[in-house]
């Protein structure tokens, strides 16, 4: 038997989109008036990180190590560049007020929840696979920082962190459409 190496090419960090859906509660300039969703021009994504918590189990030798029932995944943290009507930014404000608004102190959780999509290109940019996120909700966002003295007058960026309750890595989604 003669073992074959797979002619693959590695992935490249710079080639991913992040998406949100249409939301109902929320709605922009840039989304009203077709329905369409928010897609981030994010420079970083941090997929969240994902563990599983152990627990020893004494035996007369040794104590016995065993996986628990709880698993745990990270925040979703991003930082993105702000366009020039500053529509994705007043998106997640928007949805940031629409959970906890501290004008009239309402606290809404009930339908603040989203899945989103973290998109994987190839290097000829065509989508692969994507990484779908249930139950996405903002719980961080910073601040925005103007600076008189930038010479190179590069974008806003704008940074960002979201709950998330687990992420799937859906390959046969893209494959299946290209």
């Amino acid at each position: 038997m003669t073992n074959t190496p797979l002619n693959l090419s590695y992935a490249h960090l710079s080639k991913f989109r992040l998406s949100f859906p249409f939301m109902p509660f929320l709605s922009t300039p840039a989304n009203n008036e077709k329905g369409d969703g928010v897609t981030l021009n994010c420079s970083h994504v941090n997929l969240p990180d994902l563990s599983i918590t152990q627990t020893e189990i004494g035996t007369p030798y040794f104590n016995m190590k065993t996986t628990n029932r709880d698993m745990k995944f990270g925040n979703l943290n991003i930082i993105y560049s702000v366009d020039e009507l500053y529509n994705n930014y007043q998106f997640l404000y928007d949805w940031f007020f629409y959970m906890h608004n501290p004008e009239t102190y309402v606290v809404n959780n009930t339908n603040a929840m989203v899945d989103a999509a973290l998109y994987i290109y190839t290097n000829n940019d065509n989508p692969k696979f994507k990484f779908t996120l249930r139950n996405v909700f903002p719980i961080g966002l910073g601040g925005l920082e103007y600076n008189k003295e930038s010479v190179d007058n590069s974008d806003l960026k704008h940074g960002a962190s979201f709950s998330v309750d687990y992420y799937r890595l859906d390959r046969d989604t893209i494959y299946a459409s290209s």
